[in-house]
């Protein structure tokens, strides 16, 4: 259904990364909601001598009762105005708005305030320079004798333990065994080693901008720790419960110590979001589609059947998108480098 914006709209900026609006619906306009909101009713009501969803509107209206239905037309109203409120009120709202109706009367204009969170004008410094910097410096990541040799002895130790069993795969021989547990230490320090400068590339550039930090992000961060750590303890076979008593700690104490980290998360994620707004990088639908077919294989048939695909395009686009900016600015650090050797 398609209604006229008969709308107001006026703005006031609150503390706290968070700004208050003021809107009004027209009476017009309000009144199709509340029609809308008989209907949705009328669908599901039923009452002797009619048949389900063939209740006359001023008995609808009486059984579910004026107040409520005007409620639901609110909601209605908010819901399909809300795209319009935002774009009024140039603002980009974080996390869910609070909601508070000031005017509801059948034949009169809709009334309401709005209290959401917002992420304010970020102004980035010379990021690319910045990264530059630090992917530059070189850093070792060979495997050395010794790490080599104490992995092989751990490999024979587990292969003897294993002896007996048909489906052990044989080891190979001690030259070319060396040589795959080098490469493979030497591919897991290259991959620390690379985890670690994105940090610090992130920190370099934290240094150099102001961000206001909206509580919700730290908020909705801490929720992730928790589930993130919950899982973890599923997967061992750990129970939260038992955890937090064997560690002597509530759920509220160990949101109190992750706090600095779910700010500098959060902080961390501005930056990327930005970096990848100027410079106009978004995962295109087909590369979402394809990094969550790879994730999918990978779980069992339980695991994808409980697993809505939706979200976990949804949830792997900050991903990816993220993985962009940090290639761009690996790549540009690594052209610039080749173009002085060279």
């Amino acid at each position: 259904m398609v209604y006229s914006l008969t709308i107001m709209v006026t703005t006031k900026k609150l503390e706290g990364s968070k700004v208050e609006i003021e809107a009004e619906v027209g009476a017009e306009d309000f009144n199709l909601f509340f029609q809308q909101a008989v209907l949705e009713a009328r669908e599901a009501l039923e009452l002797p001598g009619f048949r389900k969803g063939m209740v006359p509107e001023k008995m609808v209206i009486e059984k579910i009762g004026e107040d409520h239905l005007l409620q639901d037309a609110a909601e209605l109203a908010v819901r399909e105005h809300w795209p319009h409120i935002i774009d009024e009120a140039g603002v980009e709202p974080i996390g869910y708005p609070a909601v508070q109706l000031t005017k509801v009367a059948r034949g009169n204009p809709l009334g309401f305030k709005i209290i959401v969170s917002v992420l304010e004008t970020v102004t980035l410094p010379d990021y690319k320079a910045i990264a530059k910097k630090v992917f530059s410096a070189k850093e070792e990541v060979a495997a050395s004798d010794e790490e080599v040799e104490k992995a092989m002895t751990a490999l024979k130790e587990r292969y003897k333990a294993q002896e007996g069993n048909p489906n052990a795969q044989p080891l190979p021989a001690d030259e070319e065994l060396k040589k795959v547990v080098a490469d493979n230490i030497q591919h897991e320090k290259a991959s620390k080693a690379q985890d670690k400068k994105r940090v610090e590339v992130l920190k370099e550039i934290g240094k150099e901008t102001t961000i206001a930090l909206p509580e919700v992000l730290v908020t909705s961060g801490l929720e992730k720790m928790e589930q993130e750590l919950k899982a973890s303890l599923a997967d061992m076979g750990l129970d939260w419960t038992h955890y937090l008593g064997h560690i002597k700690k509530t759920e509220e104490d160990l949101k109190k110590d992750w706090h600095p980290q779910a700010e500098e998360r959060a902080r961390y994620g501005i930056l990327l979001r930005e970096i990848a707004r100027s410079e106009k990088l978004a995962p295109s639908p087909e590369m979402l589609e394809k990094r969550a077919d790879e994730i999918l294989r990978s779980f069992t048939e339980e695991e994808r059947a409980q697993t809505s695909r939706d979200r976990l395009i949804e949830y792997m686009y900050g991903k990816v998108q993220h993985e962009m900016v940090f290639d761009l600015l690996e790549k540009q650090a690594k052209s610039e480098d080749n173009t002085v050797t060279s």
